[in-house]
């Protein structure tokens, strides 16, 4: 159809009287000429995609591999053509990411490793072929993750040629007696002199020899948060404080920023790694020594901060607010605790603890920090506008935040008082909210109704890029009997519990973080888990055997983090997808009461840490579980390209760990043998190749940096173990073999002859 601005562009360059004579007769000329028009329109636009065509800026997405081929260039793998899995829309049609843009609709996450750039850039790199920095920008540009490059034969120490040729610069005394020197040690970035290391190039070794190269590369996703809630540790009251709103220790890490010369190499500002305490208190030093509000890393984000990585604003007891200058900043190490004397802030990035002065003391902390995770997941300060619900479905929007309701039960009254209409409730910002100290807090929702057209549908989402917290003392109950309803929570970081105490038919959780084990505050990386069983963070009412509620439910968590569920098994099902459920120490998937099974399950690319005990499993696909699972109608489903704990029982299984790397182990042991083995010697091959293919991750623990990161001594079987030979589990969709592939294809073309390259993951 032809838009209103270009109908009747050549019916109206008729005369005026032909089109008078021709609207008394009916507009058939009218008619036909629209329809010249709207043939004519999309001549045109076809003429424009043949020009647009000839770019590989503008073309369609079949084109780029063609232009590739006129420069020269072989394809990669290119995240962006990769086709989404068909449940995300199935279950979410009302997403915006659902409805076709441009003709694709898409609901991946983008992981910065495209086809696009890769050729639009082949004739700049060819011209700079074989440069340090070009190949620094070519990693960075392949696989999607900072890069530095560093040539280790710079590195190495040379015996000096007095008379010949003097080179200060190669060789001489590592100053041990500098922790600056020693924070640098094995990393990117270490001046250290080596002697020539004759090993093959591996991970911690074999590195410093003349032909050789690494690629450090930062996997970890930096997400900046500003104007957060700093925790207390005893009392507001108190002068000991944690960045993190959760209030766990925790590394704060370098905004990613921009190089400063396109024709240089990365330094520690440009990439996204932990704050290096060394290279924090020489910034502070040298903020001190000119009296500086603002430092290279300390100051107030935005515009007026620049791209720093840390403030600190302290609101006074009456109410005043306090932007921490640089200059009254120190860094220290806060473990254990120790006061600052005056109006000093003592700042520790390792633990993310702050200290104020003995002079200080405030109401409220507000901080903005810089925090690391493995992948967009939870709740978090990243692009999820995909994720959102359509404005197109005729809800009715009401705002928690600057302009709109103070908190989130002031958003839910004013809905009710409304009449409960299809509403959608959205969190502007990341602030934490205590919306338990009136009590708890409770959504009811309302029953569709044919007669106003109403649905039955709530949602609670945070705006694209906020990550609000929600501190619940007691759990977020979900109440009524509403068995056609809907209740949607997006975006939301939920410091406590969610009950379902009345029914509903869907209950979904879209990029949301339910606290495993409820509360992290005062933990670290080495804390041990907690004694006992930790307390459910999602729990449904099943009624009784005679009265059994919630028999229509379906509970679907996508690109979310969540502790242990409970869901009983005659609920519809539980569909997981793309998300981390954490037991902490306890079964993570049952239904209510101790021998509790949960619903038909439905699991994909997701990482289970403890038991999972259901009625039946449909689909266990791509996803790792770190405990057993023990189906009770295992005649029926399938679980494929999966990891699964030792005394499993579920239904049929293709291409599982560690069934394959017992098959391999027995066959080897046989080749070797030369003959069959007997039952006992199976056994012992098969128990050896359990051990060899357990997963192993970075971090276990929630709040931590590299939680369910798999680890670089993670099985190659569990690593690339996926149909597509990506990863099981929830880093699934970060593709990252594919984009080393690509790396690896680039450099046989770019990197100089004779040079060996390897690959460091710094995080």
């Amino acid at each position: 159809m032809t838009t209103d601005a270009a109908e009747g562009r050549l019916y109206r360059q008729l005369p005026a009287f032909w089109r008078q004579r021709d609207a008394e007769t009916g507009g058939q000329l009218r008619a036909l000429l629209g329809v010249l028009e709207e043939q004519a329109a999309v001549l045109e636009n076809d003429v424009h995609r043949l020009h647009d065509g000839l770019f590989v800026e503008t073309c369609d997405p079949w084109a780029v591999p063609y232009i590739g081929d006129l420069v020269g260039t072989s394809p990669l793998f290119d995240s962006s053509a990769q086709p989404e899995p068909p449940l995300w829309h199935t279950l979410f049609p009302d997403l915006a990411g659902a409805v076709a843009a441009a003709g694709v609709a898409r609901l991946m996450p983008g992981i910065a490793a495209r086809a696009r750039p890769d050729v639009a850039k082949t004739i700049y790199y060819r011209r700079r072929k074989g440069t340090a920095p070009m190949l620094e920008e070519l990693a960075r540009d392949v696989t999607g993750w900072p890069t530095r490059l560093v040539e280790f034969f710079v590195t190495l120490g040379w015996t000096q040629a007095i008379r010949n040729h003097v080179r200060p610069e190669a060789g001489g005394w590592t100053d041990l007696r500098h922790t600056r020197v020693a924070e640098r040690i094995q990393g990117p970035f270490d001046g250290a002199t080596r002697t020539v290391d004759v090993r093959p190039f591996g991970t911690f070794d074999g590195r410093h020899g003349i032909p050789k190269v690494g690629f450090f590369l930062w996997r970890l996703r930096p997400q900046p948060l500003d104007g957060v809630a700093a925790r207390a540790e005893a009392s507001p009251a108190d002068w000991r404080w944690r960045a993190s709103p959760l209030g766990q220790d925790a590394p704060l890490f370098l905004r990613q920023r921009r190089e400063d010369d396109e024709a240089g190499q990365a330094t520690e500002l440009h990439v996204p790694g932990p704050i290096r305490p060394g290279l924090l208190h020489d910034d502070l030093v040298a903020a001190r020594a000119a009296s500086a509000p603002v430092s290279a890393l300390f100051g107030p984000f935005g515009a007026g901060g620049g791209e720093t990585s840390v403030s600190i604003t302290l609101v006074r007891p009456d109410g005043t607010e306090d932007v921490i200058p640089a200059h009254r900043v120190r860094c220290v190490t806060l473990d254990p605790w120790a006061r600052p004397s005056g109006d000093l802030v003592g700042l520790d990035v390792r633990t993310g603890r702050i200290a104020l002065g003995a002079s200080l003391s405030a109401r409220a902390l507000r901080v903005g920090i810089v925090q690391a995770s493995v992948a967009d997941l939870g709740s978090g300060p990243y692009g999820r506008a995909a994720w959102r619900l359509r404005s197109d479905l005729g809800l009715r929007r009401y705002r928690v935040g600057a302009g709109g309701h103070d908190t989130l039960r002031a958003a839910l009254t004013a809905w009710a008082a409304d009449g409960k209409p299809d509403a959608v409730i959205r969190v502007d910002d990341s602030r934490s909210y205590h919306e338990t100290t009136a009590g708890a807090l409770a959504i009811e929702p309302a029953d569709p109704d044919p007669v106003t057209g109403r649905r039955g549908i709530l949602a609670i989402e945070a705006a694209d890029r906020a990550r609000p917290h929600l501190r619940l003392d007691q759990p977020l109950a979900i109440t009524g009997d509403h068995p056609e309803s809907m209740v949607t929570l997006s975006g939301l970081l939920i410091e406590g519990a969610v009950s379902l105490t009345g029914t509903l038919r869907r209950l979904r959780f879209i990029h949301c973080t339910l606290v495993p084990g409820r509360v992290i505050a005062g933990t670290g990386p080495l804390s041990p888990p907690p004694a006992g069983p930790v307390e459910p963070s999602l729990t449904v009412a099943g009624g009784t055997a005679a009265n059994p509620r919630n028999t229509g439910l379906s509970v679907e968590c996508a690109f979310s983090i969540i502790g242990p569920l409970r869901v009983p098994a005659h609920a519809r099902q539980l569909v997981i997808l793309d998300s981390i459920v954490d037991g902490v120490n306890t079964a993570a998937i049952t239904g209510p009461g101790t021998n509790g099974e949960a619903p038909s399950l439905v699991i994909e690319r997701t990482t289970v840490f403890g038991d999972v005990r259901a009625i039946r499993l449909p689909m266990l696909d791509t996803s790792i579980v770190r405990g057993t699972v023990r189906i009770a109608r295992r005649g029926e489903g399938c679980v494929r390209f999966s990891y699964t704990g030792e005394g499993s029982a579920t239904p049929r299984r293709v291409r599982c760990q560690p069934d394959l790397a017992e098959a391999d182990a027995i066959a080897e042991a046989e080749e070797a043998k030369g003959a069959a083995l007997t039952a006992a010697q199976r056994a012992t091959a098969a128990a050896r190749a359990r051990l060899r293919m357990q997963p192993v991750f970075a971090a276990v623990r929630y709040g931590q940096p590299a939680y369910a990161q798999l680890g670089r001594a993670c099985p190659t079987g569990i690593a690339e173990g996926a149909e597509d030979g990506s990863a099981m589990g929830v880093t699934c969709h970060l593709k990252e073999p594919q984009r080393l592939a690509n790396l690896m294809r680039r450099l046989e073309e770019y990197l100089p002859l004779g040079l060996e390259p390897g690959v460091v993951f710094v995080t």
